[in-house]
């Protein structure tokens, strides 16, 4: 069958690759911007979510900074909150008990000033058992690189008839941006590689996730990067990295910078498998989240696992 002209032409562009022009000069069009991220990425009940959040100074506005967190957890729904900053144990109870499904808990550490800032944990009941727990770093001579003792816990995660054993370090590191502040940073993190190397090796558990507040960027040049001794040799990996360098994606968004991260072992990494870290924007959704909740974002990692 012969093709009329209008066939031959429809013919012609079917072969053209996508994105060429049909005009002269065969330019080609500009790819299309990526969609970003939606503001809030709600739990599912196939994946394991770990998501670091620090509360600011919690709770920032009394009560309502109370009611707000339960309504941005109502909507996340997700399983396992590694916090920071909070500085009223009983407000933080307080806030236990008004989530639906949620435990948690918060470190025992004490400070001489009132002004102390505890890191602590929210977990679903239905889906995370949380056995030992109990802080690390917590010699005298610690101290300058731990200004909180970071908290170990022996999380178990049950779903679908499946279990899941790891570790979770959760830790609150040195902030500022002088040089005193770098090295401290930087000491913490190789402490923190030599810990990690040591209990792997001896440890029946080998899945370790290290999430907090790290009070710096990972995609530093090497001479200002607070991090390097737990990037090298491929044996830990910062789940944000695939966040570093995107102000949409900043988890401080007052200097548009990331210093919220989750780190894995190189064990843990294959639970991650066609997994997904996002940046979650609340402020996007809620319009006093700033000055009502906190100056950090939340950020969660999606570890596909049932």
């Amino acid at each position: 069958m012969r093709f009329n002209t209008l066939h031959r032409l429809l013919a012609i562009l079917a072969l053209l690759p996508v994105g060429l022009s049909t005009g002269c000069g065969d330019k080609t069009t500009d790819p299309p911007e990526p969609t970003p991220a939606p503001s809030l990425v709600a739990g599912a009940g196939s994946t394991l979510e770990i998501m670091t959040w620090n509360i600011e100074n919690f709770p920032k506005n009394g009560q309502n900074t109370i009611d707000q967190i339960v309504a941005i957890m109502d909507t996340l729904d997700v399983d396992l909150i590694a916090v920071q900053e909070i500085a009223d144990t009983t407000a933080f109870r307080t806030l236990i008990r008004a989530l639906d499904g949620y435990q948690g808990t918060y470190s025992p550490d004490a400070y001489s000033s009132s002004a102390y800032q505890k890191t602590g944990l929210l977990y679903k009941e239905s889906v995370v058992t949380v056995g030992t727990y109990f802080p690390i770093f917590t010699d005298d001579e610690d101290g300058w690189a731990f200004p909180r003792p970071p908290m170990k816990y022996h999380i178990t995660v049950h779903h679908n008839e499946r279990e899941f054993e790891f570790r979770l370090i959760v830790l609150h590191l040195k902030a500022g941006s002088g040089d005193d502040d770098l090295a401290r940073r930087r000491l913490a993190a190789t402490a923190l590689r030599e810990y990690l190397d040591e209990r792997i090796q001896y440890d029946e558990v080998k899945d370790y996730a290290v999430a907090g507040d790290w009070n710096d960027e990972i995609d530093d040049s090497p001479w200002w990067n607070a991090f390097g001794d737990l990037t090298q040799g491929g044996h830990y990996h910062f789940l944000t990295s695939s966040l570093a360098g995107n102000n949409r994606y900043a988890s401080y968004p007052g200097s548009g910078s990331l210093l919220d991260h989750v780190l894995v072992s190189a064990d843990m990494l294959e639970e991650y498998y066609m997994g997904a870290t996002y940046t979650q924007r609340p402020d996007d959704v809620f319009p006093d989240y700033i000055s009502t909740v906190s100056d950090h974002r939340p950020v969660m990692s999606v570890f596909p696992i049932f």
